[in-house]
């Protein structure tokens, strides 16, 4: 089913008030008269300009420019402070090419009216027509030093200033004139105009607000105010703003300002989605423009028009708004309206599917930018034409002309249209498959957004954010975006953002949630709201969700009717990508009517489609569509090639996600796609027991295992050390760690605080800016791989083959048993450095946890209702006769034939197998005596087999012998956060190493007893136990034992916690949590922990458990003794002094640990129950 893309603003950004020169009135629009609209034109007032001055607007609109200088000499001789008259004279002679003439008439006036300051602003503008900048600069500080308060000589100013490419003289000339006359409000409002110019726009409303507070003329300021509004997107501020200065204009009678604050409320409303306003004011807007015979004001309403049409997907009256607007825009020859038109046809036809037409103007417009230098012109030419590949598929182009649009909007300084380019790059990269490059795209349009303070772009990149995050298989995090982006979407009514979060919060609660219903409710919503605005591409993409749901629900009718509706909508379209999920929806449905040829034909289909645009998600599900066909059909040898290419598309996308978090989300979702091959693979190895599916099945089952942990074991922690790597970027590297570090403790401070005293805002900053600093890891990961192709070989894992495992991994002693659980059966593969067996037991995965809960509570996840207190043997109630059953289906019937006493065992468990230990399976019962495995073998486990490979083990240069920890002082008089909490819980007995920090007065004789052992040893216990004192001595022993409190988090296993001593230490707060571990470099051959539950962590599928053990391995320990449930203080010290006993007798870490077992075992007390024995498992290859 689709992840919905955002079909970018159906409203386009081009802003028109910017052609022929920054802000010239451009609109006329209409009043608001008792609820009626009524045509500014036709309101009389006697206060209004003289209707001479528009007629020669109406002759200069014909080109009838004697008629109009007529008309304008005429005005100014009777109204000789009329200064728009002296304007359009100048304009007139420069529209007639008759500079010289208008020169002639300016100076005549000027030795006539010496004193008249208008006179030599026209003068002025007549010399910047003839691109003499000096002169006309030298005429408008005349004008200004008549009049100080001309708005418009100081706008021409800098207008000119800058056609001089001077700006920065313009500015210094503004800020003289500012310390000559500190109160006039026009100097302020005239370096307000040079910021917005320049794009500083706080700088630019600064000195506006500061031009107003000293009584300016508020429209004149207003209407820089509006057009600083809406490049920040401030669009409710600009249709305030526009409506209070509209009343203004019309009290005044002042046409021009009417005209200039309607356009802006059409354009407010605009982009509030508020279409129909929009076209009410644009259309009256026009109408007057054509009265007055205003040309460019008539193509700039036009277009704005046509925009409102394509916002409201009337593509057709759009298309018919623009064309028009294109023909009045060559026979004005306005270069740069021509191109934004070309951009603007094709987008339309881009969005009716006729591509080729949209390519044809795109062209023009390319041929255009080629004689031009307009980077206005280039930011959105380029955009639109990278947002039109994005929906022709062609992924590659669509970021390559991203980019040219970023670049040149980053010339222009607009943080707009970077945004806007942004994310069609964002787009593409998620659509094939590069995630990071993604998420990196739209974190930084979000942070534009922000900057921006342009609330309906920080909604787009949140819904982008939360979709990228749904394919990742990170649920919480997309669930947050989407009701953020939902929020945002509301307060501008922004329809079809809303109906795209929903639909995406129903794939959740489809995919990730299996709460179908809930999830059909969001479709039926996202689906009403789509047909509301004529959205037909988001028609597609929710009619097929709600296709797909009909085919779980077994209505095959009805899910027959939504899909062939979606996919006849996409074909009219051209939408490919729709066309695709569609295909790729029929095939499931075919699939399930055992339509098999229909069904082969769709997923056929929708993998060409896939491939032709090169999306790698429709690849794998087209292909893993048509191993499920053929599987069907039986012809399993045909199934096994389509298999192999939908993971092999799986794990091409894999690669590029270098962050961990992200990998195992993702992989997580498709683990299931594994299953269904391995099932396979079992099927023909039963037929075809020769031809090497047994060993096939165990190569895919290793690739759908720890591959996460395993990459980051085979080459991040290289960064430290590698001569190779260059000196700088070491030194980034290490940068980036150090300020991950200070993010991840400022982050569990806040978590260690009670749930109501949490603050929900800084939590999410603080997980934003960690995700940030991680993917700013991950492009750092990407570099070195592309600077240091050598070092990149040399890291990448190798995942293993039974035969891998016989030569590198094994010794004759050893036997490694790998486990996978699927939802039907049980695989298991035997290897030994001479044999090697696969069985298939029929053992669904419900029945293995109904199993595992009838052995003990123990395996029960939930123990909600057991306190410390009352959790021992007795609580436990560990049931041999369970064990036993359990022992006959994980080992007798797949391997007892074959596993010999004294034998090794190495396991692999998977899913819930990581939280059983098999030393207390029972191997035979009787009335009077129990044999556990524990007895008869040593056992060790790993989350992968490749992670036994010889070459990721690392080096250890650790001389000291033991370093140990033991009952750390917890009862510190200031006590930090959970401690206070937990300290206020009940007393109990017995003590156990978890939750509650009772002192543990046997661990700390346990430190001290197992330090006798060894000849050089540390052993730090009370107020010595500091994090401080283990972080500068940790790195330095080859053994390190932890006989301290444990406190695991299972949603936040980077936060789970190895108690300390508390002390008042400011750095160190006394808990050695998960994310500091991964930040040590230790040398230690084994790591001990004897706390309670120190094995245990979050388990994701396909990864194991993530938690200490995991953040161990990464730090260099080659092994680890941990705990798979609560253990008690007393027998825990008993139990770590003989297996260290054994240890330094020279026993191998697995064996030694299985003596102290069956000393255990062996006594006549309580010990020998398996609750305070079998908790204890060694993690590693043993040596």
């Amino acid at each position: 089913m689709l992840k919905t893309k955002l079909n970018i603003r159906q409203v386009r950004d081009q802003i028109y008030i910017y052609l022929n020169g920054f802000l010239r009135p451009f609109l006329t629009g209409f009043i608001l008269y008792f609820g009626f609209f009524i045509p500014l034109s036709l309101k009389s007032s006697e206060d209004l300009i003289p209707n001479i001055y528009y007629q020669a607007l109406r002759y200069m609109a014909a080109q009838n420019y004697d008629e109009a200088i007529n008309q304008l000499t005429a005005l100014i001789q009777t109204s000789p402070g009329f200064l728009k008259a002296y304007i359009k004279i100048a304009e007139a002679y420069q529209g007639k090419n008759e500079l010289d003439r208008g020169l002639n008439f300016f100076t005549t006036l000027a030795e006539t009216a010496p004193h008249n300051p208008y006179v030599y602003q026209g003068l002025g503008l007549i010399f910047k027509a003839k691109n003499n900048y000096q002169k006309a600069i030298e005429y408008y500080h005349r004008t200004i030093q008549l009049d100080p308060e001309n708005y418009s000589a100081y706008k021409e100013l800098i207008d000119t200033y800058n056609q001089m490419e001077k700006l920065e003289d313009g500015a210094d000339d503004i800020k003289n004139m500012i310390q000559s006359d500190s109160k006039n409000p026009t100097v302020y409002y005239a370096l307000g105009y040079y910021y917005q110019v320049k794009r500083n726009f706080i700088k630019g409303l600064e000195n506006l607000n500061k031009a107003m507070e000293l009584h300016g003329n508020p429209m004149e300021i207003n209407q820089i105010k509006g057009a600083i509004q809406y490049f920040c997107g401030e669009y409710q501020n600009l249709l305030n703003l526009s409506e209070k200065s509209l009343q203004l204009a019309m009290i005044k009678n002042d046409l021009e300002f009417q005209c200039v604050f309607s356009g802006y409320l059409g354009l407010a409303y605009l982009y509030l989605s508020d279409d129909s306003t929009a076209i009410q004011y644009c259309t009256q807007s026009l109408i007057l423009s054509r009265e007055l015979g205003d040309r460019p004001k008539e193509v700039s309403n036009l277009i704005n028009i046509g925009m409102a049409y394509q916002s409201q997907m009337a593509t057709q009256s759009a298309l018919d708004y623009f064309h028009e607007a294109l023909q009045k825009s060559l026979l004005i020859g306005d270069i740069r309206k021509v191109g934004v038109l070309y951009c603007d046809i094709g987008y339309a036809y881009s969005l009716i599917g006729d591509y080729a037409c949209a390519l044809e103007f795109y062209k023009k417009l390319l041929d255009l930018l080629k004689d031009t230098d307009d980077v206005y012109l280039e930011c959105i030419g380029y955009n639109s034409i990278g947002y039109t590949y994005w929906e022709l598929g062609d992924y590659t182009k669509a970021i390559e002309y991203g980019e040219l649009g970023i670049q040149s909007a980053q010339k222009m300084g607009n943080k707009l249209f970077q945004t806007r380019n942004i994310v069609v790059v964002g787009l593409a990269y998620s659509n094939l498959g590069k995630y990071i490059e993604s998420l990196n795209c739209f974190h930084k349009g979000l942070e534009l957004a922000r900057d921006q303070e342009n609330l309906y772009w920080q909604g787009i990149c949140l819904g982008n954010i939360g979709m990228v995050y749904d394919i990742l298989g990170n649920p919480v995090r997309s669930l947050e975006c989407y009701h953020r982006a939902i929020e945002i979407a509301k307060t501008f009514e922004n329809k079809n953002e809303i109906g795209r979060a929903l639909n995406n919060i129903g794939n959740l609660y489809y995919y990730s949630i299996c709460n179908y219903d809930s999830a059909y409710i969001y479709y039926k919503q996202a689906l009403q709201i789509a047909e509301e605005t004529d959205n037909l591409r988001y028609q597609v993409d929710f009619l097929g969700n709600i296709g797909c749901y009909f085919i779980l629900k077994g209505e095959y009718e009805s899910a027959e009717k939504y899909l062939n509706k979606a996919l006849k909508t996409a074909e009219e379209l051209h939408y490919h990508r729709g066309k695709a999920n569609q295909h790729l929806n029929l095939g499931n449905l075919h699939l399930d009517m055992k339509r098999f040829t229909t069904a082969h034909q769709d997923f056929r289909t929708a993998l060409e489609i896939g491939q032709q645009i090169s999306e790698q998600e429709i690849v794998w599900q087209a292909q893993e569509g048509i191993a499920s066909v053929y599987q069907k059909q039986r012809k399993y040898k045909n199934s096994v090639d389509h298999y192999q290419l939908a993971i092999t598309a799986i794990e091409n996308i894999r690669t590029t996600l270098i962050i961990d978090e992200l990998r195992i989300g993702f992989f997580r979702t498709k683990i299931q796609i594994y299953e269904h091959f391995i099932q396979l693979l079992a099927k023909l190895h039963e037929q075809y027991p020769s031809q090497g599916y047994d060993k096939k099945a165990f190569h895919y089952a290793e690739r759908a295992k720890a591959r996460s942990f395993l990459d980051i074991a085979a080459h991040e922690k290289e960064f430290h050390h590698l001569k190779e790597i260059p000196p700088d970027f070491r030194e980034h590297f290490l940068v980036n760690q150090k300020e991950l570090l200070i993010k991840h403790t400022a982050l569990s401070k806040e978590l260690q605080k009670t749930r109501d005293a949490h603050d929900k805002n800084r939590i999410f900053l603080l997980e934003n800016e960690i995700e940030a600093l991680e993917r700013e890891k991950a492009g750092l990961i990407k570099e070195m791989k592309e600077k240091s192709p050598d070092f990149y070989q040399w890291s990448h894992p190798k995942i293993l083959h039974v035969d891998d495992v016989q030569i590198d991994v094994l010794d004759k002693k050893q036997c490694l048993i790998e486990y996978f659980v699927a939802q039907e059966n049980l695989f298991v593969w035997l290897i030994t450095k001479d044999c090697f067996i696969f069985k298939t037991v029929h053992l669904t995965k419900n029945e293995l946890k109904s199993k595992l809960t009838q052995i003990s509570p123990l395996f029960i996840k939930e123990k909600s209702d057991a306190l410390d207190s009352q959790i021992d043997h007795r609580w436990a109630h560990i049931r041999p006769d369970m064990l036993h059953a359990l022992y006959q289906l994980l080992l007798e019937k797949p391997a007892g034939d074959f596993l010999r006493a004294g034998v090794e065992l190495i396991i692999v468990p998977d899913d819930m197998l990581f939280y059983f230990p098999f030393e207390m399976l029972v191997r035979k019962m009787n009335t009077q005596n129990i044999q556990y495995l524990a007895e008869v073998y040593p056992v060790s486990y790993t989350s992968s087999a490749s992670l036994l490979h010889p070459e990721l083990r690392k080096a250890t240069h650790a001389e000291n012998g033991l370093l140990a920890f033991g009952n750390p002082d917890v009862t510190n008089e200031q006590p930090k956060g959970i401690l206070d909490w937990i300290r206020s819980l009940a007393s109990y007995k017995p003590i156990l190493r978890g939750n509650r920090l009772a002192p543990l007065p046997y661990a700390e004789a346990e430190v001290k007893e197992i330090a006798n052992l060894f000849e050089a040893s540390e052993v730090y216990t009370g107020q010595k136990a500091t994090e401080a004192n283990f972080k500068q001595q940790a790195d330095k022993y080859r053994f390190i034992h932890l006989a301290t409190h444990h406190i695991i988090s299972d949603q936040q296993p980077m936060y789970s916690k190895i108690i300390l001593a508390q002390t008042d230490d400011d750095k160190e707060d006394g808990y050695l949590q998960t994310y500091e571990i991964y930040n040590l470099d230790l040398n230690a051959d084994l790591v001990s922990l004897s706390g309670c539950n120190t094995g245990l962590g979050q388990l994701a599928r396909g990864e194991g458990l993530i938690g200490m053990t995991r953040a161990f391995l990464y730090a260099g320990v080659r092994h680890l003794v941990v705990s798979l449930w609560p253990v008690e203080d007393a027998s825990t010290s008993v139990f770590m002094v003989h297996f260290y006993q054994y240890l330094k007798s020279g026993l191998k870490t697995n064996v030694a640990l299985q003596k102290a077992k069956i000393d255990f075992i062996d006594s006549e007390d309580t010990e020998s129950n398996p609750f305070y024995w079998a908790p204890f498992v060694l993690i590693g290859n043993p040596e």
